[in-house]
C-alpha cells in the first residue's frame, strides 16, 4: 500500500529513500504499521513550503484502505553524542542566541551558544557556548528579576514596540478562491472555526483540559466539507490536501499528551487551516471578523508560527502566559457566502 506523506521544507534534509517509516491510524488503535521511503518527490509547494513523501507499507488483512488518513513517524539519527539542550532554555534575540547558565548558589551567567537542529521532545542541538552537564535555565523557572526585561526587549526587537501596544485594523489577506460555500460546507467549516478557537483559548490559558472533544469535532467538521460537492470547483477538495492536515492534526490533539506536544500539534494545524480558510473564505455567519497573527518566537529557527483567533485582544496559544500578547503581523482573512439551502 502507498502512503503519501507530506513533510515541511526543512524537514527535508532529515528523510532519505529507504528510511524505515511506522505508521498509526486512529481508527485502528493499538496496532502500529512498519514500511519505508520509497520515493521522494522533486518538487515543492511554493506557498506551504511542503514536500511529498511516498511510503510503502505490507497490508496484510487488508486492514489498510485507499483514502485513510494516517499518522506517520520517521526517525533520523544523525550522531550518537551530541549536546542538547531544553529549546524553552535558548532566547533568541535575532542577532544572537543567549542561554543562562546556573552557577550556584543563586547566580547566573548569561552565554552565547550556537545552535544547530532541533530535536524531538524540544530539545535543541548546541553547537558551541554550553558544556555536557550544565545546568542551564528554562522559561518556565525563569524567575530572574529581569525576566520581564528581557521578554520587553526581545518584543521590542522584534516589532519595535510592544506587541500589546500595537493598534489598528488589520488589512484583508487577498480574496477567496471561493465565491460561495455549499450550505453543508459553510456550517461544517463555521463550526471547525469555532471548535478551533477553543483549543486555542485553553492553550493560552496555559491548559490542556477540555481538548479532546472539540479536537474530534474538528475532525468531523472536516469530513462532513470533504463530503460536500463544490459545484463551481469540481476538484477544489483533491487540489487543498491541507484539509487532510487539519482533519489529522485534530486526532493528534484528540489523542492527548503534554501541553508542549499539544502547542506543537496545534501550530500544523494552524498553517493548514489558515491556508484552507483563505482558499474557501470565512463563511458569513461568522459574525466576527476572523484574523491570522503571526508568534516570530515560536519555532523561531524556522521562521515562527502564525494562529487564527477573532478580531480583539491578541491570545498567543503557543506562550500562554509567558508571552500572551506577542505577535509581529495580523490579517484579516476574506470572507466568502453561502449558497442558500445548498446541502441542507
Amino acid at each position: 500500500m502507498w502512503v503519501l506523506v507530506t513533510l515541511y521544507e526543512y524537514q527535508l534534509p532529515y528523510v532519505a529513500v529507504g528510511q524505515r517509516g511506522v505508521m498509526t491510524l486512529p481508527y485502528i488503535p493499538g496496532q502500529t504499521f512498519e514500511g519505508k521511503v520509497v520515493y521522494v518527490y522533486p518538487f515543492l509547494e511554493k506557498m506551504t513550503r511542503e514536500v511529498q513523501v511516498r511510503l510503502e507499507f505490507d497490508n496484510p488483512g487488508l486492514l489498510l484502505k485507499p483514502g485513510m488518513f494516517a499518522n506517520v513517524e520517521l526517525k533520523s539519527t544523525l550522531a550518537q553524542e551530541r549536546v542538547l539542550a531544553p529549546r524553552a532554555a535558548v532566547i533568541d534575540t535575532g542577532e544572537r542566541q543567549v542561554a543562562f547558565v546556573s552557577l550556584g548558589e543563586g547566580r547566573f551567567e548569561p552565554r552565547d551558544v550556537r545552535t544547530g537542529i532541533l530535536t524531538e521532545k524540544g530539545m535543541v542541538e548546541i553547537l558551541d557556548g554550553l558544556r555536557p552537564g550544565e545546568l542551564v535555565v528554562t522559561s518556565a523557572q525563569f524567575l530572574l528579576d529581569s525576566e520581564a526585561k528581557i521578554r520587553e526587549a526581545l518584543a521590542k526587537m522584534v516589532t519595535g514596540s510592544m506587541a500589546s501596544e500595537q493598534k489598528g485594523a488589520a488589512t484583508v489577506a487577498g480574496k477567496p478562491e471561493l465565491a460561495s460555500l455549499p450550505g453543508a460546507a459553510a456550517g461544517a467549516l463555521r463550526g471547525l472555526l469555532e471548535r478551533y478557537f477553543e483549543i486555542g483559548e485553553r492553550l493560552a490559558a496555559d491548559s490542556t483540559t477540555g481538548l479532546r472533544e472539540p479536537a474530534r469535532e474538528i475532525a468531523s467538521a472536516v469530513d462532513t466539507m470533504l463530503a460536500t460537492p463544490i459545484p463551481e470547483s469540481p476538484h477544489f477538495w483533491h487540489e487543498h490536501t491541507e484539509a487532510a492536515t487539519v482533519r489529522g492534526k485534530a486526532l493528534e490533539l484528540a489523542g492527548g499528551g503534554d501541553i508542549e506536544k499539544a502547542r506543537l500539534a496545534y501550530a500544523d494545524l494552524s498553517v493548514a487551516l489558515a491556508k484552507l480558510a483563505k482558499a474557501t473564505g470565512v463563511p458569513a455567519a461568522i459574525d466576527r471578523s476572523v484574523e491570522e497573527l503571526h508568534c516570530p518566537m515560536y519555532r523561531e529557527g524556522q521562521g515562527g508560527s502564525s494562529w487564527l483567533q477573532p478580531a480583539g485582544q491578541v491570545r498567543n496559544p503557543y506562550f500562554g502566559s509567558t508571552m500572551l500578547r506577542c505577535f509581529d503581523s495580523r490579517v484579516a482573512l476574506p470572507v466568502t457566502g453561502a449558497q442558500e439551502g445548498a446541502g441542507e
